[in-house]
């Protein structure tokens, strides 16, 4: 039996999640055991290494949820797990007047009782006894499953929300048994104030218990900044219609400096950014890095001058990708969207208005190459302090812990 059992969409499997890499690494400090029960493989087919003291389960769904969807919906339906709370959530939520919501439902539902199926129910429960925590690192899916534990167990459960789990909007206005959730759930955990203000303020009726606790990374070297007459900028996301990468092509055909611009990420929408950079101006040279690991993020920053890291993103929660780049003392331009305004300081960084106009980012480029480099030395510091107080993982996953140890004694 395990002291803490977590729910995640993939980790260890797949390449996701790669922020639970680090946190797991302090609660194994904490608990003598661990167990994990991701939902799908995710993208990829290996399996990452964890602490020891760390055992997971193999997926529910053996296979990439995401690119099987009827391979999923026949998983879900076709087994002996309870039915009848997905028509209470039907009727009440009204979800045959929307196709999104159906469509969100059958999801959760094919999850939830995917996991409810009597031999997966049997794994799970042999991992819990009386002081057995139970986590989910995402408020969605997985999380259906809490009415059930609840009815039976008197764990303790906890939910952490990030972004797409926790705003309803991102996902057509509704994500499915978000009452039944906030109900039986002990605590509601959320990595930024916006995300918590959010879902207090939108279910006030239910007087849930929440807490707040930042996702965090750790101390990076200084990056360099340039020593030539070169702007270097730099992004990391995947290339997905959301993170809007196409806005920054378009940026940079108004830059007047001379600018290199560094992607670091994969996606779908890879080969038509790699169109529109073919008709750029010469003063602008582009390098698209594809997908690659978390571990060649940090090592790109360490080896590799950086002078400014954007984001135009449409959404977000708060970016793990903008907590790495201040822990490398790199200064910001961000869109002003979801927890972001939670770390792009004023002091090291610049917030836009999600419907910003090309130029404005355009100007904001020339603007930061024509600083000294006084000026430009106390943005990097200042980022870097800025991590410190707010994202050092040491101290904010140290803090959780201890949060998360507390509740056995509750």
């Amino acid at each position: 039996m395990a002291e803490l059992v977590i729910f995640t969409t993939s980790y260890p499997y797949g390449e996701g999640e790669t922020f639970l890499e680090t946190e797991i690494k302090f609660l194994n400090q904490k608990f003598s055991t661990i167990h994990i029960f991701p939902l799908t493989v995710g993208k990829g087919d290996k399996v990452r290494m964890v602490p020891d003291g760390v055992t997971y389960s193999k997926p529910f769904f053996r296979f990439d949820i995401n690119q099987e969807k009827m391979r999923t919906v026949l998983d879900g339906i076709f087994n002996i797990a309870p039915v009848s709370f997905v028509f209470k959530e039907f009727l009440q939520k009204k979800v045959y007047k929307s196709k999104r919501k159906l469509k969100n439902l059958l999801e959760t539902t094919c999850a939830v009782r995917k996991i409810l199926a009597p031999h997966n129910w049997k794994e799970i429960l042999a991992k819990i006894d009386k002081i057995t925590i139970i986590y989910f690192y995402w408020g969605d899916k997985a999380t259906g499953i809490i009415p059930f534990i609840s009815k039976n167990y008197s764990n303790v459960t906890v939910a952490r929300f990030h972004n797409s789990d926790l705003y309803e909007d991102l996902k057509g206005g509704y994500i499915p048994f978000r009452e039944e959730l906030l109900k039986n759930l002990e605590y509601s955990v959320f990595i930024s104030e916006k995300g918590k203000a959010y879902l207090t303020k939108k279910y006030h009726n239910l007087n849930f218990k929440t807490k707040l606790f930042r996702l965090g990374v750790p101390d990076l070297q200084m990056t360099s900044r340039s020593e030539d007459d070169v702007l270097r900028i730099i992004s990391c996301s995947y290339v997905v219609p959301v993170k809007r990468l196409d806005l920054i092509v378009k940026a940079l055909t108004h830059v007047k400096c001379k600018v290199k611009w560094t992607h670091l990420g994969g996606g779908k929408l890879l080969p038509s950014i790699k169109d529109m950079i073919k008709s750029l101006p010469p003063n602008v040279n582009v390098s698209l890095l594809g997908q690659v690991s978390n571990i060649d993020v940090i090592n790109y920053y360490q080896h590799n001058s950086v002078d400014l890291f954007v984001n135009v993103s449409a959404s977000e929660g708060i970016p793990v990708s903008i907590m790495e780049a201040i822990s490398s003392g790199i200064p910001i331009i961000a869109t002003n969207v979801g927890g972001t305004s939670e770390i792009v300081d004023n002091s090291f960084g610049t917030l836009l208005h999600k419907d910003f106009e090309e130029s404005q980012l355009a100007t904001l480029f020339d603007d930061y190459y024509l600083k000294n480099e006084d000026q430009k030395m106390i943005m990097r510091r200042s980022a870097k302090e800025f991590w410190f107080k707010h994202f050092n993982s040491e101290l904010n996953y140290k803090n959780y812990t201890a949060f998360l140890k507390g509740l056995t004694n509750d």
